[in-house]
């Protein structure tokens, strides 16, 4: 019987002379199957470009003999095939001995789709006619189902795409920008970027200076701009993109598409404006106009203003400034001195307007005569002490009288109070 483990034989040979001797022979007892371990790749996990060799793995569970005139391959799902890189003995027909381990070998072509070299990548083994054997027993073998044997646990990712702007943003908010403000771009690819000099990408944008470009995430850069002095338009557009594609390159090490330098992209509602707006004009009253009916209408409104802009008026000569919203009404007494500018949606401060003065001066001017003395009554010769109140400041002529309404008649004279303007007293 054949020993079921590994042991060792001995042969005795006895002759008629009774003379014995004896022969031992140690032997291996091999009863498992050869078969296919798995296939597996010596390639680390990672992305690959167009040109890279990937090297595969075909591992059995014991050590094979492989004889034929050419080497076996791989069959791959994109329907070409992975070569064998081992080396063939010498001699007729060709034989790679005792190995445990086949090494493939594929290139990565451009028109290979790009994604995971997932359990499918590797369809079938071709023996291209090799005869496989057991390297121990010499039994021959057939290589079987590569079925949930192949590139297990690996992260092999083919790429073999150049990266691309997948799309440029303003990040400002809509409106009009003047000289010297800053606005800041998204610049967006189609996949993770790695960049040598960042700074050195630009968009190229009529009325604008770069600043500064900065990598904030895999995929995305910000590029900051400040708007030139006499810049304007109604709407901004990149028209191309300044970058050395070699500074530009994907995880595979693809360097960026040239469609990078050619792209463009307008943005309608971003306008730059560095022009003052005109001044505005001051309507519906008359400058150094003196207004005394007690019934007339004073207002005045404020003509030639922006759109979207934010207009101010004064009514002290520039003293306080006031929102104009709507027409403006004077009701009191007194001097006022209107002026007004404004201020557009991009921020331009037009020059103050011409200082318009109007006086309101309404009512009756004597507001009351009236005296000092207590009441009570005088005889002849006593003194009366009165005064004149006048509604604001009035000049008199030196010397001017006033005549009382009393019996006697007499005009006496004024004099102007020393404390309050408005007053003038008598006696």
């Amino acid at each position: 019987n054949m020993p079921s483990v590994s042991t060792t034989l001995v042969a005795k040979l006895k002759d008629y002379a009774e003379n014995e001797t004896s022969t031992e022979q140690s032997i291996a007892v091999d009863k498992a199957e050869i078969g296919i371990e798995r296939i597996g790749a010596e390639t680390e996990d990672g992305w690959y470009k167009a040109g890279s060799n990937i090297k595969f793995t075909l591992e059995f569970t014991k050590a094979a003999i492989f004889e034929g005139n050419e080497k076996p391959s791989l069959t791959l799902k994109n329907g070409k095939s992975a070569v064998c890189t081992d080396t063939f003995e010498t001699g007729a027909g060709g034989k790679i001995v005792g190995k445990t381990k086949l090494t493939f070998e594929y290139t990565i072509n451009a028109e290979d789709p790009n994604g995971k070299m997932d359990k499918d990548f590797i369809t079938d083994i071709n023996s291209s006619g090799c005869v496989w054997k057991d390297a121990n027993t010499g039994a021959v073998f057939l290589t079987g189902s590569v079925d949930g044997k192949v590139l297990a646990n690996r992260k092999i990712y083919i790429d073999t795409q150049s990266p691309k702007i997948k799309d440029i943003t303003c990040l400002s908010k809509d409106g009009s920008y003047n000289a010297g403000k800053e606005l800041t771009f998204k610049i967006e690819f189609d996949e993770a970027v790695n960049i040598t000099n960042e700074n050195g990408i630009k968009l190229n944008i009529t009325g604008l200076t770069h600043q500064s470009t900065s990598k904030v995430g895999s995929n995305i850069l910000l590029s900051k701009y400040n708007v030139n002095s006499n810049a304007n338009s109604d709407e901004i557009a990149v028209s191309s993109v300044t970058a050395t594609l070699s500074n530009i390159k994907d995880v595979a090490g693809n360097a960026g598409d040239s469609s990078i330098n050619s792209y463009n992209k307008t943005f309608d509602d971003i306008k730059l404006d560095t022009t003052a707006p005109s001044v505005p004009s001051i309507l519906g009253i008359t400058n150094n106009s003196v207004i005394t009916e007690d019934n007339a209408k004073v207002e005045f409104s404020l003509g030639n203003t922006e759109t979207g802009a934010t207009v101010k008026y004064s009514i002290d000569d520039g003293g306080q400034w006031s929102d104009y919203t709507k027409d403006v009404s004077l009701v009191n007494n007194g001097t006022y001195e209107i002026k007004a500018y404004q201020i557009d949606a991009a921020g331009n401060e037009s020059g103050k307007s011409e200082t318009y003065t109007v006086t309101i001066d309404r009512g009756a001017l004597l507001k009351r005569i009236s005296a000092t003395t207590p009441n009570g009554t005088y005889k002849v010769g006593d003194t009366i002490n009165g005064y004149l109140e006048f509604r604001k400041e009035v000049t008199l002529p030196v010397g001017a009288k006033v005549k009382l309404n009393v019996e006697s008649g007499n005009e006496v004279l004024i004099t102007k109070s020393e404390t309050k303007p408005e007053t003038f007293n008598f006696e």
